[in-house]
Formats: structure tokens, sequence, C-alpha cells
């Protein structure tokens, strides 16, 4: 690394830094971009999600450092109501803007495409039926918004069905009914999809289904799952789900809690369990079992943030090369999930198969900021 990039990452670093401590103390802002008719019967609200991250990275056994600078996410989003009770909601985004993908040379400038698409229609209390490129309800992780993690993204293994299922993201078009009962002490969601259709579309629909208890009534009819709450609530959260194609099958089961303590502070944890067996329909999906858990401890009126993630991918055949990645990082929030900025170390670490040998680890410092509204 020579003399001009070890400064230039010096004022990177302390520009982060920086914006930690000024989480500490920075006031709230509460503005929101809404349109509404004349009679106050439609409405739709304009937000954007951008996260602006650089990285440096060191591979095992390679006497280099590698560097990137780039925007994670940039979102347009667009939200509300064309009646009382039918609703929408549309992002868009164009991922990794000016970076460079793994193995790659050439810096990535992807268009827009759009991310969700769903219309809500409230049918009755406890019911409401989605339509359009819906986030599938598997586990816990897989349905959080991208806003509000806790760690610096979601689980490194979430989404492992998304190539093979042909997905955008963990979405895939279907129709889905969900909705919270019992009281909010339960929330279901039910749902069918496009899958893999095959030559001439004959294959069977997607299904999925999952359901969650809340012991202490707090199921939210929100689309998307919080990753940190800043401690409003305290949370419990006991899920199960499954997804099924043909002879593709997926089980998941997961817990969310968020635990307030003193004022100001919080505890926050997740555990995610994932089981797929790709079958004869997706056969670049082998069986396989992956892993997550999240602890993050927030303090100082929930504006200092310190979490630790874990996840593992363990592949049923031995001739298949393990991982585990670890991440630990320091989050400030000047205006909770609005004004983020968020320093992450991340090391990723392969066991050797069977007759084989273990590929390089890598680790990565990372530093993003994000600003969101909506």
């Amino acid at each position: 690394m020579n003399r001009v990039t070890r400064r230039i990452g010096k004022v990177l670093l302390g520009a982060g830094l920086a914006a930690l401590c000024a989480g500490v103390s920075a006031g709230p802002a509460r503005a929101q971009w809404i349109v509404k008719s004349e009679d106050g019967k439609a409405s739709i609200k304009l937000g954007l999600l951008a996260q602006g991250r650089s990285e440096w990275g060191k591979i095992e056994n390679i006497d280099a450092v590698s560097q990137n600078l780039y925007v994670r996410r940039a979102r347009i989003i667009l939200g509300g109501e064309v009646h009382p009770r039918v609703s929408f909601f549309l992002d868009t985004d164009s991922p990794g803007l000016g970076g460079i993908p793994p193995q790659d040379s050439v810096k990535s400038y992807g268009g827009q495409y759009v991310q969700d698409l769903v219309v809500t229609a409230a049918v009755i209390d406890g019911i409401r039926l989605d339509g359009g490129l819906i986030l599938v309800p598997t586990s816990y992780n897989h349905l959080q918004s991208a806003a509000t993690h806790l760690a610096l993204d979601y689980g490194p293994y979430t989404f492992v069905e998304n190539d093979p299922m042909q997905e955008k993201v963990g979405r895939d078009a279907g129709l889905q009914a969900r909705g919270v009962i019992a009281g909010k002490l339960v929330e279901y969601r039910l749902g069918v999809f496009q899958g893999v259709r095959g030559r001439e579309n004959v294959n069977p629909l997607r299904a999925t289904g999952r359901v969650s208890l809340h012991p202490f009534k707090t199921a939210s009819n929100n689309f998307f799952y919080t990753g940190n709450g800043f401690g409003k609530t305290k949370v419990l959260c006991l899920g199960a789900a499954a997804d099924v194609q043909k002879d593709y099958r997926s089980i998941h089961g997961d817990l969310y809690a968020e635990i307030p303590l003193a004022e100001g502070s919080c505890l926050t944890l997740q555990t995610d369990v994932s089981s797929y067996d790709g079958g004869d329909l997706l056969p670049d999906l082998p069986k396989q079992t992956t892993y997550l858990a999240e602890i993050g401890f927030a303090l100082l009126k929930n504006r200092l943030s310190f979490w630790a993630q874990a996840a593992m991918r363990d592949y049923d055949s031995e001739t298949r090369s393990d991982e585990t990645n670890l991440q630990f990082g320091v989050g400030g929030y000047l205006d909770g999930h609005r004004s983020a900025v968020k320093l992450a170390v991340d090391r990723r670490s392969y066991d050797a198969p069977k007759d084989g040998t273990a590929g390089p680890s890598r680790t990565v410092v990372a530093l993003q900021y994000q600003i969101f509204y909506f």
C-alpha cells in the first residue's frame, strides 16, 4: 500500500470515527415527503435508501490489499394508498455502483431495476393479500429491511436459493396472504410463487408458508421485519417456515429478540437455521444447512451500537468446502436508521473438503454510511 493510499485510508477512517462520535449527540429529523389527494383518501410517499461503502480486503497468501470505494445500494422508494384498503410499495435498486465484484477487474454500473413491487389489499382484520414481486417468507433475516440491519448487511448465506431459484435478491413473483391474529400473538404468511417454471412452464408453482409466535403480543402488519428497533419495545419472535416446489425443499427456524435494558440501551439477538435440498429441480443447490447468529448491544440513548455476527454454511457432501463467516462492528446513529455509519471487520474461512484443500480465507474492513428516508 503506497503513501497516498495510506493517507486516503486514514482520512476515510477518521471521517467514519467522527461520524460515530456525532451519532452520540445529533438530534432527530422528522421530515417526510408525502403528496395527498384533495379528498385525503389517496397518498404517495417518496423515499430513498443510499449506502456508500469503503472496503479494504486481504486474501490469504496474496501479498496485497484490495480496495473498493462504491455505492452499496441506491434505492428510490415509493409507497402509499390508492384506497383506504389498498396500498402499494415500490422500490428500485442499483447495487454495487462503481464497485468491482470479487475476481473481476471491471467496475459495475448495473442499471436500475425493480426490487419490490407489492400491492396489498386489507380484506378484513387478520387477512391481507399481497401481489407482485415479493420477498419470499422464509427465515427472519430473509424478510428484514435492508435499511434496518443490526450488522452491516444480510447474513452471507441468507439467499443461497436466490440464483438456483431465479429470484431477484430473494424476491419472486406471486401472491401471498398474511396477517396478525390472536391479539398480535401470531403472524402468518402463506404464498404461491413462480419458482422455476421449466420448459413450457409446466412445473407446479412454488408454495411457501411461515408462522411466527410473539409472546409479548408485538406482531406487526409491517411487510418488512426490523433488525434493530432501538429498544422501543420488548420483542420476542419465534418463527418457522417451509418452502417447496416439486422435489426442492427448504425448512427454516428462527428467533429474534429485543430487550430494552436501562433507559437508552438495549440488547438485540437473532438466530436463524435453514436446511436446503435442491433435489432434481435445483441441481445447483446441494443439500446444506446454514446458520446465522447476531448479538448487539446499544447504549447512549441507543445511538451507539456494538454487534457480532456469526454465519456458517455446512454442506452434506464431504467433497464440498464448508464456510464460516465472522463479523464484528460498531455503529453510530445520528438519527436512527435515517443517518447511520457503521465500521465492521469481516472474516471468511473455509474448511478443507475430503481429499481436497481449503480455499484461502479473506478479511475485509468496511466503512459504510447510510441515509434512509421513508
